[in-house]
């Protein structure tokens, strides 16, 4: 299953445990999208997808 050809959609409120199998998080919230993101990306900014995800929700 780590080939890198699969998708999965896991809804969760404790990123914290979750964060590192992310590759690409997409967040949503009253069924829009509100806000996509490449984990890498955030990290080389020094960012973790769980300060991403407060900003968007603050």
């Amino acid at each position: 299953m780590a080939d890198g050809f699969r998708t999965f959609l896991i809804a969760t409120h404790d990123i914290r445990e979750m964060e590192s199998i992310f590759d690409r998080i997409v967040l949503l919230g009253d069924g829009k999208v509100k806000g996509a993101f490449e984990v890498e990306e955030l990290r080389r900014e020094g960012r973790s997808v769980e300060s991403c995800y407060r900003e968007v929700f603050a």
